[in-house]
């Protein structure tokens, strides 16, 4: 059970984050490009060496536990994950995961979690939100600030539709079990697209079990245990994460056993086994 912030407690977060001007030599050319990130919480303050990596501003996880007067970090050497405790909250990151938990919510991040000089560095936009702050400005602009009162993320239990969770990471599963972090996400994504479409059924349950729709659903396989990773991606499906908000269809070309979605419907994009349509 996750602790509650005291009544009256406040806590004024305010991150500036400022990319150094280093000047790269050619050896050094494509590197990933280092910040000085500064902490600040009412007269605290903190600097630590934050970085940008694949386009995202990157900070270690660890360096949070100082913005708080009770939290603590470990990193598991043997599960390779990190798990930051603070008032209200509970962040746990994998390393190589392109995502983390906050109070049993998946948050993405794109980019994947890494390890730097023997820490867990995680994006700083998910970081954020799960610490109930706005981020200001793009990853790749020079400076950033990041601001709010903090406040406890809304734990998964509380947030989420327990009935859209359960179908989702099903239908997820059922479909694209092994694939792609981002091709579970997009298979997902086209579910709750249809939801949003006045051309299909308006719940996740009406959409998967419409008639001659999905294939799992006539051969049971979306009755089976969901693979964790396909929990994840239905979390951040239902978190608003989306690779595409507008795909309706998707398939197997090579093995599907009709021709109709790609005879008559746009082809968007392909990942993993699973080519995408509009």
């Amino acid at each position: 059970m996750y602790r509650k912030i005291k009544k009256g407690t406040v806590w004024l977060l305010v991150l500036a984050v400022l990319v150094s001007a280093l000047v790269l030599t050619s050896a050094a050319a494509g590197a990933d490009s280092y910040q000085a990130v500064t902490l600040r919480q009412g007269s605290r303050t903190l600097d630590v060496t934050g970085s940008r990596i694949e386009g995202k501003t990157f900070v270690p996880l660890k360096s949070f536990t100082a913005l708080f007067t009770k939290a603590t970090y470990r990193y598991n050497t043997a599960t390779a994950y990190a798990t930051l405790t603070a008032p209200g909250l509970v962040i746990e990151a994998g390393r190589g995961a392109t995502y983390f938990f906050a109070n049993e919510r998946c948050l993405y991040g794109v980019a994947a979690n890494r390890m730097i000089d023997g820490e867990l560095w995680v994006p700083l936009n998910p970081l954020a939100k799960a610490l109930g702050l706005t981020v200001g400005g793009a990853d790749t602009a020079i400076s950033r600030t990041v601001s709010g009162s903090y406040r406890a993320l809304t734990p998964a239990s509380a947030y989420y539709n327990a009935d859209e969770l359960y179908w989702l990471s099903r239908i997820i599963s059922a479909e694209s079990r092994g694939e792609p972090i981002r091709g579970q996400i997009a298979v997902g994504n086209t579910v709750l697209n249809r939801v949003r479409s006045s051309s299909f059924p308006n719940t996740v349950y009406g959409v998967i079990f419409q008639r001659g729709q999905f294939a799992p659903v006539q051969n049971g396989t979306i009755y089976n245990t969901p693979a964790w990773s396909s929990v994840a991606a239905a979390k951040m499906c239902l978190e608003g994460y989306a690779i595409d908000n507008g795909t309706l269809y998707f398939c197997n070309v090579a093995t599907s056993t009709s021709s109709w979605i790609v005879k008559n419907r746009t082809r968007a994009f392909t990942i993993g086994a699973h080519t995408f349509f509009y």
